[in-house]
């Protein structure tokens, strides 16, 4: 972190006696059923986009019910938040998962459906934004020396989630809306074509 305190600078899994394999675990994609090595270009990649863009909705809920936690309901008042905050494994996991898929777009190479690469990363950047200060935090909480200089960290790093997890919420809902039906439409009438 560039200004940061010397000694703040997160460090490499090596340097801090920690093993790469007991870091979280990287999702596992979708097995695709019927694929193999033989499997044309045609008949694989329409299979490929439907099987990431189902590993990115499978988390949708996740990230949707801390939406649903930040509602106004009964005894609040309309935007009041609980205190809650995306799951970090959820956001974690949608993120890679929304790497696969721009992967699995741009490999199918089709016009229609590589051009929703950008809205796909506008997802992932969301995510991005939110994961970062989540893991920023976490490591401040975990390694920084206690004082002052560690909660001010902690706190500038915090009073960045709110405004990352209101543009993660936008992107949530240009995704469910408009980007995942177009992929699996547009994914759809790529197998479809003779």
């Amino acid at each position: 972190l560039i200004g940061s305190p010397p000694g703040l600078v997160p460090p490499r899994d090596a340097e801090r006696g920690r093993d790469p394999q007991t870091r979280s675990p990287v999702p596992k994609p979708t097995k695709i059923p019927g694929l193999s090595r033989r499997t044309s270009l045609e008949i694989a990649g329409p299979m490929l986009v439907r099987a990431r863009l189902a590993d990115v909705r499978r988390y949708e809920e996740a990230l949707w019910a801390h939406e649903l936690r930040r509602s106004p309901g009964p005894g609040r008042a309309g935007g009041a938040r609980d205190g809650g905050e995306p799951d970090e494994d959820a956001v974690h996991d949608m993120r890679v998962a929304t790497r696969r898929l721009r992967a699995a777009l741009e490999a199918l190479g089709d016009g229609a459906l590589s051009g929703l690469d950008e809205e796909v990363k506008a997802l992932q950047d969301a995510l991005g934004e939110v994961r970062d200060a989540q893991v920023l935090r976490r490591w401040i909480r975990e390694h920084a020396p206690a004082g002052a200089a560690r909660e001010a960290l902690e706190g500038a790093v915090t009073s960045r989630l709110p405004h990352a997890t209101e543009g993660l919420e936008r992107a949530l809902w240009a995704w469910t809306g408009a980007v995942a039906p177009t992929v699996l439409e547009l994914a759809a009438d790529h197998a479809a074509r003779p």
